[in-house]
């Protein structure tokens, strides 16, 4: 073990130990995904001791941090210790929340972690790899309109498997909705649906449909809870070839600080100004809780999922960590 030496106090000469950082330096995330990070901060008897430690997210670049890109967005920080005194505490835990954009392109990010010390500026830069993976039901942007993922095809395209989709008849005229009724989305992440509307041949040819996702309760129609599902993003792409089969899309992500699973039964409302309701139908959200979800545990520490163990735990694949000395610059 490195010791390093520092300033005399009293005519004693002292030694401190070296800080160390323990974080995970290597994310997975899905498009317009959350995902948060424990930064454990050893400092007891180090040079780091009863100094509160500020995180800074960014990318460096020619020995400058920069701002990040804007389709990763840093959701926040908070601090955690055993002590009400994170200065005072032997370790100070650092929880940073992320989340990628739902236009974010897949592939890796190389980011980069500053952190600042009171009275002691700039200490360290540790480095941290988003790798945002793409999945079958990801929306993508095509000439012909949006698709899902697994629908298009082409050089370089994996064989993903189908979205499976169902077929609904609205009303008496024959109009067909064609959508997928079961999303599964991770807690935090946040998923694209398609509502595919056939209008030709009926009164609702070239009309504006709108969509409203709300919840079923004693046969009413009530608005959709503001936690912890939210509509981020709803727009209908109606141009040729769509025209009479107008497609809306509809994001729904789930909050970042949700950490278990649920499964939610919604219902989504079309409606035509002038004409009504023209159709209800269900929709079921299923929240997958995972290995790296943040749980809070009551010593007042925060662990990732898998390093809980006990009756009713899953075996999770561990959350893999990596630890950093940190010399005094």
């Amino acid at each position: 073990m490195v010791l390093l030496p520092v300033a005399s106090l009293g005519g004693c000469q002292q030694e401190q130990e070296p800080a160390s950082l323990t974080y995970r330096d290597h994310l997975e995330m899905g498009i317009g995904g959350c995902e948060g990070i424990i930064f454990r901060l050893h400092k007891d008897d180090s040079w780091l001791e009863n100094r509160e430690v500020a995180y800074t997210l960014g990318i460096w670049e020619n020995g400058e941090l920069k701002p990040l890109p804007e389709s990763i967005e840093l959701l926040g920080t908070g601090n955690f210790s055993l002590l009400s005194d994170v200065e005072m505490a032997k370790f100070q835990g650092t929880i940073i929340s992320i989340k990628t954009s739902p236009n974010i392109l897949p592939g890796e990010y190389e980011l980069s972690v500053q952190l600042e010390a009171k009275r002691l500026g700039v200490i360290a830069h540790v480095p941290l790899t988003i790798n945002v993976v793409a999945s079958a039901d990801d929306i993508v942007e095509t000439p012909g309109g949006p698709v899902y993922r697994a629908g298009v095809s082409g050089p370089g395209e994996e064989p993903w498997p189908p979205v499976e989709e169902q077929t609904v008849t609205l009303g008496t005229q024959g109009v067909q909705l064609e959508y997928r009724d079961f999303v599964e989305i991770e807690t935090g992440g946040c998923k694209g649906i398609l509502f595919t509307l056939h209008t030709a041949g009926t009164e609702l040819e070239n009309e504006d449909v709108n969509y409203t996702v709300g919840l079923f309760e004693d046969d009413a129609f009530k608005p959709l809870p503001e936690e912890p599902l939210e509509i981020v993003e709803m727009w209908t792409y109606d141009s040729p070839p769509h025209r009479l089969s107008p497609v809306t899309v509809i994001l729904i992500g789930t909050d970042c600080r949700m950490n278990r699973s649920e499964e939610f039964n919604l219902g989504v409302q079309l409606e035509v100004e002038g004409i009504g309701v023209i159709g209800r139908v269900p929709l079921t959200i299923n929240v997958m809780e995972t290995a790296d979800d943040i749980i809070g545990v009551p010593a007042g520490d925060a662990v990732y999922r898998a390093q809980v163990h006990g009756v009713g735990e899953k075996p999770w694949p561990p959350v893999e960590e990596k630890r950093v000395v940190l010399e005094r610059p």
